[in-house]
């Protein structure tokens, strides 16, 4: 998950919407309490690890949703674009881990009432060799 956040933090498209550093809006599992807008959460739904008869293929499977969050609709629109531009499809070495492939498995829109915010939910699939 750390090379998932080191690779978010390192894109222009996504920091110069969400912000970077110290003041970044990035971030794993709950948004901060009090956060501005827009936002990222990201968080591991599960990991699946490939097996072949009696040895591990080192291949992990995990998958991630990547919420972006606005106050608008085209805010949480932009930054989810912006997400789309860096993952989907692509191969990267982040921290030490060699992603792959990434995938864009579904993508849904959504109004959450009780904070007042748009977000759109992007379930991604990433490959990596442990």
């Amino acid at each position: 998950m750390q090379a998932l956040a080191s690779k978010l933090e390192a894109t222009s498209g996504i920091t110069d919407l969400v912000g970077s550093g110290a003041s970044g809006r990035i971030y794993p599992v709950v948004l901060r309490q009090g956060t501005g807008y827009p936002a990222i959460r990201f968080v591991r739904i599960d990991s699946p690890r490939g097996s072949m008869l009696d040895a591990d293929t080192g291949l992990v499977w995990p998958r991630v949703q990547i919420d972006s969050y606005g106050e608008t609709y085209a805010s949480a629109a932009a930054v989810a674009a912006a997400v789309r531009a860096a993952l989907k499809r692509q191969a990267w070495t982040q921290d030490s881990v060699e992603v792959e492939d990434a995938l864009l498995e579904q993508e849904d829109d959504t109004y959450e009432g009780d904070v007042r915010k748009y977000r759109i939910r992007q379930d991604y699939v990433f490959c990596y060799r442990e």
